[in-house]
């Protein structure tokens, strides 16, 4: 009677173990990947003796190293991300995209809108709003942003529940 349980103890510790194994294999995760598709300094310019050159936004304002940049943001995980109702993963209102310089935070977005999508998104105040993100699904953006330097997009992964 006593090796039939530890047979038993042994089998049932072995089916737990793959069980437990399938799971955390098989476990999906929310993952969003930024990509800059392209990164462009519009007011980049060659140095010309006797002359000068000024740019405007809205014909008012006046902008130096104004970028250009255009990105993909793509559900590359597993899994649906939920951006409304009860089982919402997004932890504020809307997801938020940050424009940001290494160097300082002097950066200004005059423009930023969604040119492409396949998951009928919106935004609006630098914020991402949708119903459901499914794999593969994306959104394309372009921004026009001056900065002294090169401009980084990202997402936090604190902004989406278990998110990488």
């Amino acid at each position: 009677m006593g090796k039939i349980i530890k047979w038993l103890t042994a089998l049932v510790t072995i089916i737990a173990g793959c069980i437990t194994s399938y799971f955390v294999i098989h476990e999906k995760h929310v993952k969003l990947n930024v990509e800059i598709i392209s990164l462009e300094n519009l007011t980049a310019h060659e140095a010309i003796e006797d002359l000068s050159i000024k740019y405007y936004y809205l014909d008012t304002l006046e902008v130096h190293n104004l970028w250009k940049v255009q990105l993909v943001i793509r559900n590359t995980g597993d899994k649906t991300i939920v951006g409304t109702g009860s089982g919402k993963q997004i932890l504020g209102d809307g997801l938020p995209v940050h424009y940001n310089d290494k160097s300082n935070k002097n950066s200004r977005i005059l423009s930023s809108r969604i040119i492409n999508s396949n998951n009928e998104a919106t935004f609006k105040n630098q914020k991402l709003y949708f119903q459901q993100w499914r794999r593969d699904e994306y959104v394309e953006l372009v921004a026009f942003i001056e900065s002294p330097c090169q401009p980084e997009v990202s997402i936090s992964d604190r902004d989406i529940v278990d998110s990488e």
